[in-house]
């Protein structure tokens, strides 16, 4: 497990960065900008992204409701083809 140390980060300036990025959806960048503005492994990178994201409660955007929406009217039309 990394340990990460939060003290060495200007965290009002920076953090906004890394807040859009997963505001947007894109996690897997934000984990990667963060790498590379500071130089730190992927594990401290990830464990800093998912802190931020809890703290601020962005929850991951969850995939799969398209899907959801598709079945949905593949049942609905089999329905009404079979009426």
């Amino acid at each position: 497990m990394a340990t990460i140390n939060f003290e060495n980060i200007d965290s009002d300036s920076t953090d906004n960065k890394y807040l859009d990025l997963c505001k947007k959806g894109r996690y897997i960048e934000a984990v990667k900008v963060y790498k590379d503005d500071t130089g730190c492994g992927l594990a401290e990178a990830k464990a800093y992204i998912d802190n931020l994201r809890s703290e601020y409660g962005i929850k991951p955007q969850s995939s799969g409701q398209g899907c959801m929406v598709a079945i949905s009217i593949l049942i609905i039309v089999s329905f009404l083809i079979f009426l």
